[in-house]
């Protein structure tokens, strides 16, 4: 779109510039043309000893010439506003494009970050209860030989080891797990299985 856009814009400079050589050209033939026609006339009128004529009629030429001189640079000022106009424009479309191309962007981030990020995805996700229960369950099974375990090991798998290590499974698939519980009353610490 801005190489649309700048073609554009370098298409109508030299459209621009095209049209003012070719002003400049047809007014300086003009010019010349009507140059020659007085000096033709100056000629036959000094020929015929008119020199009173001959000094008005160059007052008069001055004063022609002038006027054109002052006609082009009116329209030499038009065609540059209208130039000054056009790169505005241009500037600020390009600023338009620019910030439509941002926004896509982050739209698109947005988009890969939720087609990446499964978490964030609530439908067809298990609740959080149902998931507990079934950690909890693959769990109990697992007690007679946990209890051995927390017998050699002088108590490291106790039940604050084991809300930790749920916590984190929680925390990975659902939301983090507060310290505190504060849906109960004396908001209790979440320090065991049974408290979370």
């Amino acid at each position: 779109m801005s190489d649309q856009i700048k073609r554009a814009t370098r298409q109508i400079r030299q459209k621009e510039n095209n049209l003012h050589q070719d002003l400049i050209c047809e007014q300086r033939r003009r010019y010349d043309a009507e140059t020659e026609q007085d000096n033709e006339i100056i000629r036959r009128q000094l020929a015929e000893g008119g020199i009173d004529r001959v000094v008005g009629d160059l007052q008069q030429l001055r004063t022609n010439a002038q006027n054109q001189v002052n006609r082009m640079l009116v329209i030499i000022t038009r065609r540059q506003v209208r130039i000054g106009e056009l790169l505005r424009e241009k500037f600020v479309f390009q600023l338009v494009i620019r910030q439509r191309d941002q926004n896509i962007l982050n739209l698109q981030a947005q988009i890969l970050a939720l087609q990446n990020n499964p978490l964030n995805m609530a439908e067809g996700q298990e609740p959080p209860d149902d998931y507990l229960d079934k950690v909890i369950q693959s769990w109990a099974y697992l007690e007679g030989h946990m209890a051995v375990l927390e017998t050699a090991n002088a108590g490291d798998f106790d039940n604050v080891v084991k809300c930790n290590i749920l916590k984190s499974m929680m925390g990975g698939k659902y939301a983090p797990v507060p310290v505190n519980n504060g849906l109960v009353a004396g908001n209790l610490a979440i320090n065991s299985p049974d408290t979370l």
